[in-house]
């Protein structure tokens, strides 16, 4: 049996519901081996959340990346200046 909480590639999940006492901040989290998803995306977007999640695990917390992360893009990050000589 694995134990995985999903959902991982939700940032606005990561950031805002996963580490209330429901879940990452469950008072029994630690005591089981236990994986959490977290999304790729927080490398660039919300580093300190992402060191939080990592500084905050036990010898029984794990963490995944999702299979769907390295798909997503953000696209302020991609734009490209056109610049038009006349």
């Amino acid at each position: 049996v694995a134990l995985l909480v999903t959902d991982g590639d939700n940032v606005g999940f990561l950031m805002n519901e996963l580490w209330k006492q429901k879940y990452f901040g469950n008072g029994q989290r630690g005591s089981f081996p236990m994986t959490w998803e977290l999304s790729p995306a927080l490398t660039r977007i919300a580093p300190p959340i992402l060191e939080w999640y990592l500084s905050q695990g036990t010898p029984n917390d794990s963490f995944i990346a999702g299979p769907s992360g390295k798909g997503y893009i953000l696209p302020q990050e991609f734009l490209v200046e056109t610049v038009v000589v006349t």
